[in-house]
């Protein structure tokens, strides 16, 4: 899969479900209750994305009177495998999981984002999260995995 903006793709939003005519379910979202899991994005091909990887429970979509809560929907058994190319930002990949339930069983492999501007660098930052990376970069820090 190619794409300019992983936004654009919906890559890991719910809200992106069914782009160019794939087949894609969500059921029953309403509101901040329920979970998300067992969702894979493999072998994603990226250039100059603005959000490469992220998941985000405190997302307000724009309004500025959002709540912060501390609990969100469940997320779990989420695996991005074989993600390759470039981030148009410094933030790279993005877990920012509610206290409870956060973020369970996140699984990255074989991941390798680069800066779009040569030489600069990017990171992963990680809140709430609990799971597993292997051959990652930008390196994931340990609290994410």
């Amino acid at each position: 899969m190619y794409a300019d903006h992983a936004m654009e793709l919906g890559i890991p939003s719910v809200g992106g479900l069914g782009v160019n005519g794939a087949y894609e379910t969500a059921e029953e979202i309403h509101g901040g209750s329920g979970y998300a899991k067992k969702i894979s994005f493999e072998q994603i091909k990226l250039i100059a994305s603005r959000n490469p990887i992220v998941i985000d429970q405190h997302y307000c979509n724009g309004r500025h009177d959002c709540k912060n809560s501390i609990s969100g929907v469940g997320v779990s058994d989420v695996r991005y495998i074989e993600f390759q190319g470039t981030s148009a930002g410094e933030e790279a990949i993005k877990f920012d999981c509610s206290k409870i339930p956060g973020c369970v069983n996140i699984v990255m492999n074989q991941i390798s984002i680069t800066s779009q501007v040569a030489g600069k660098e990017i990171h992963a930052s990680c809140n709430n999260v609990n799971g597993t990376s292997s051959a990652t970069i930008p390196v994931v820090p340990h609290q994410c995995a």
